[in-house]
């Protein structure tokens, strides 16, 4: 029994640390650590991005309310997320430490899976639970379907972990990588 909570417990941390962030700006950590000054650059750089990607995801919920045509806010966040995973290969190369203290992975913007014309057709809703490796380099890795509900949502859901935006775990000043369950919702308005 103390098992089976202690995996149920674990189970929803990782629902909870990749939910959706809610209204709200999120923020990067400030410097907390001695660093050179190349690397609070780098690190302001990745702070500004990260504010730039919870800026555009406020603004891509509210064009979503309103209907209105989201793409360009989408494009916008990619070229963001991009611009993120840059940033993180640069400091990677130059051998720079991450000037804050050990951090838990931060989601930035997981966009709301696509349905399949199947799936809409049918009406199905429901949950796939996805693993997926978040990467040190801030991309995801390897994902597979832990379980899904099959009618073309199991690959929607995967290509949805696939672009989520993220800045990796952070222990003794490097990104590191790290394994998590997802779960992704499914549901006709």
């Amino acid at each position: 029994m103390l098992i089976r909570a202690l995996a149920l417990l674990i189970c929803l941390q990782s629902v909870i640390l990749f939910a959706q962030p809610g209204p709200g700006h999120i923020s990067l950590p400030q410097k907390s650590k001695d660093c050179t000054p190349a690397e609070e650059k780098w690190w302001n750089d990745i702070r500004h991005n990260g504010d730039e990607i919870s800026s555009l995801r406020e603004q891509l919920n509210e064009v979503s309310r309103q209907r209105g045509n989201t793409k360009k806010v989408t494009n916008q966040l990619e070229a963001r997320r991009n611009d993120l995973i840059a940033l993180i290969k640069t400091g990677h190369d130059k051998k720079y430490n991450a000037p804050v203290d050990d951090t838990r992975i931060m989601i930035l913007y997981s966009p709301r899976p696509q349905y399949s014309e199947e799936a809409r057709q049918q009406k199905v809703q429901g949950t796939v639970q996805v693993e997926a490796e978040f990467q040190a380099d801030g991309q995801i890795g390897k994902a597979r379907v832990l379980r899904g509900i099959g009618h073309g949502l199991d690959e929607k859901a995967l290509d949805a972990v696939r672009t989520v935006t993220f800045v990796p775990q952070i222990a003794d000043g490097h990104f590191m990588a790290s394994t998590h369950k997802i779960v992704v919702s499914f549901s006709l308005f």
